[in-house]
């Protein structure tokens, strides 16, 4: 029994389309559209504007997944998110 699997991937970065600033946002939204053109499941954490984790396109093969900056949800001096409160 050969069952194919799909490959997943993950994302992390704290640019991602349309809040890019740099090479990193350009690299990063470049490599996940690619990705999951070419096949693969992608979900992409990034940082978002909004009061709440917000879940962009669910059903498709790249789901963009944006945590606040608000201080609930991440932490300024060490530029990190705490996924235990998501």
């Amino acid at each position: 029994m050969n069952r194919e699997r799909k490959l997943k991937l993950w994302v992390m970065t704290n640019e991602f389309h349309p809040n890019i600033i740099g090479g990193l946002g350009v690299a990063a939204t470049h490599l996940a559209k690619a990705l999951s053109n070419a096949g693969l499941e992608v979900t992409v954490l990034c940082s978002g504007d909004s009061g709440a984790p917000a879940l962009m396109n669910p059903g498709g093969m790249q789901r963009i997944l944006r945590l606040p900056k608000a201080s609930y949800y991440f932490s300024r001096p060490s530029q990190s998110s705490s996924p235990a409160q998501c």
